[in-house]
């Protein structure tokens, strides 16, 4: 991804209702079929992210504290850099 010109922070609801997540082929959000993943556009991609007692989703790849991977029919934009806050404790 190239250099982020927006930042975008939003809840798990509203993500959901802008990006409408795709169910696996085993009814879950999540994909950890990595050819499945190849066959849709890497801007459909979102990574699932732990750490502590606190999740978030990311758009695109990641690697470090990755749980799993999301899929969704609205792609995010180029540009973009956005994190959803699905559970987070201070």
């Amino acid at each position: 991804m190239n250099k982020a010109e927006t930042f975008l922070d939003m809840n798990y609801k509203e993500w959901e209702a802008k990006y409408k997540p795709i169910a696996s082929e085993d009814g879950s959000w999540f994909h950890d079929d990595a050819e499945k993943l190849k066959t849709f556009d890497p801007k459909q991609i979102w990574t699932w992210v732990s750490e502590g007692d606190s999740d978030w989703i990311y758009n695109g790849y990641r690697w470090i504290n990755r749980l799993s991977y999301l899929v969704t029919e609205v792609a995010w934009q180029e540009g973009e850099d956005i994190c959803v806050v699905v559970r987070e404790t201070n």
